[in-house]
């Protein structure tokens, strides 16, 4: 399976696809999807915020979509 024979998307050394995956991840995430049974993208997605630099960057991105959801939440209930 996916991520199941390395610890990064290509290799078991982090590549710019792991920063592409990280950041579209990280959006489907706030955005609610469940990843729960996909144990392999968790670990790598774990992985990949403690060790790949400058990941934090994308932080502040997704707290602001964050808060955009919960907006538009509010005003379509």
């Amino acid at each position: 399976g996916f991520l199941s024979s390395t610890q990064f998307e290509a290799n078991d050394l982090p590549t710019i696809a792991d920063y592409a995956l990280f950041a579209s991840f990280s959006t489907f995430n706030v955005a609610g999807h469940d990843f729960s049974k996909y144990q392999n993208v968790n670990r790598w997605y774990d992985l990949c915020k403690a060790t790949l630099p400058g990941v934090e960057a994308n932080e502040e991105g997704i707290e602001a979509l964050k808060g955009l959801l919960v907006e538009f939440k509010a005003k379509s209930a």
